[in-house]
């Protein structure tokens, strides 16, 4: 697995990611990180572009303001542009799965 990090709005913010093909993103709930999400998709690995961030404010990813919905599907989007994926299948676990949603309208 490997790490990847970028910067929107002056925050670093990280992913690991590993294997190839289709991409699926799953994302972890508060007061988690991206290790959350491995049990669900680090068995697809073989068939798939595994993607699980640190969301802004977990992880790797620190931050020290207020958060919201809108603001971490917007970190997720602009994950996607940075590695250059058009179309995923995003997921979550817990309040990932708000962000997953929020993403998704």
């Amino acid at each position: 697995m490997h790490m990847s990090r970028f910067e929107r709005g002056g925050v670093q913010l990280f992913s690991f990611e590993e294997g190839s093909g289709r991409v699926i993103v799953m994302l972890h709930g508060a007061l988690a990180d991206h290790t959350a999400a491995l049990p669900l998709i680090a068995p697809l690995g073989s068939r798939f572009r595994i993607v699980a961030p640190d969301l802004r404010g977990s992880g790797k990813s620190a931050y020290g303001g207020l958060l919201n919905f809108d603001q971490l599907a917007d970190d997720v989007e602009a994950l996607l542009n940075h590695l250059g994926v058009d179309r995923a299948v995003v997921g979550g676990i817990s309040s990932g799965s708000g962000v997953a949603l929020r993403f998704a309208l």
